[in-house]
């Protein structure tokens, strides 16, 4: 009997440290510091010269108007400290910036 009441407590303990654990990690994550996120969308006009065809930008990051040299907009968003979250593409590039 004595041994099934310390296991009992022991996993009780256990549960504990984890619910403990998941608390403080949701707390770190959501008092993180918001990141700013630009996506850009970049074809080519059939002159050679390849422009942004669409973006979007989270609040306070930089915009692009469509027909801005895509060239350019990565550039300034690289000076900017953005790094680069993701590429797809083939003959239409997207790219996901960020900057933590």
């Amino acid at each position: 009997m004595k041994r099934s009441v310390a296991i009992g407590l022991a996993v009780l303990f256990l549960a504990s440290l984890v619910a403990l654990g998941i608390t403080a990690m949701s707390r770190e994550a959501s008092s993180a510091a918001p990141i700013d996120v630009v996506v850009l969308r970049c074809a080519g006009t059939g002159g050679g010269e390849v422009t942004v065809a669409q973006s979007d930008s989270s609040p306070g990051a930089p915009t692009f108007a469509a027909d801005t040299s895509c060239a350019s907009a990565l550039s300034s968003l690289l000076k900017k400290s953005f790094r680069f979250q993701a590429v797809h593409g083939d003959d239409v590039f997207l790219y996901t910036m960020v900057k933590p």
